[in-house]
């Protein structure tokens, strides 16, 4: 299976190292677990940080809050298991992380301006 280094998604607007770190090592975690259940403070405890706190440094750092790279990352997954597989849509979804289907077409439809489906019907042409 391919592992994506994130490194593309969303570059970070700090230059301290220490920050850098930081955000790696989170950035790892969700790339590691984005098929789980991800909280807030469960992300914040890693760098031992308050929830409110790692929002804040998260969002600073790259521009965009938490739920919506945990969502990035998992559409990417799923964009990789569309076209590199024959999984139904509904398994794909729940299987990344999302917990409703609507949620995820829906999401999907923005990110990628198609639906799964259609998606899966351009690789397959």
């Amino acid at each position: 299976m391919f592992f994506y280094t994130f490194a593309d998604m969303e570059t970070p607007k700090t230059t301290s190292r220490q920050s850098l770190e930081r955000l790696q090592t989170v950035k790892s975690y969700i790339g590691q677990h984005y098929n789980e259940e991800l909280r807030l403070a469960e992300l914040a405890s890693i760098q031992s940080m308050s929830p409110e706190t790692f929002s804040r440094f998260f969002r600073q750092q790259t521009g965009q809050c938490v739920s919506r790279y945990i969502n990035e990352v998992r559409l990417q997954h799923c964009r990789q298991l569309l076209c590199e597989t024959d999984m139904a849509v509904k398994e794909i979804a729940y299987s990344c992380g999302f917990n409703t289907l609507s949620f995820f077409n829906r999401s999907f439809l923005r990110q990628y301006g198609c639906t799964p489906t259609e998606c899966r019907e351009r690789v397959e042409r």
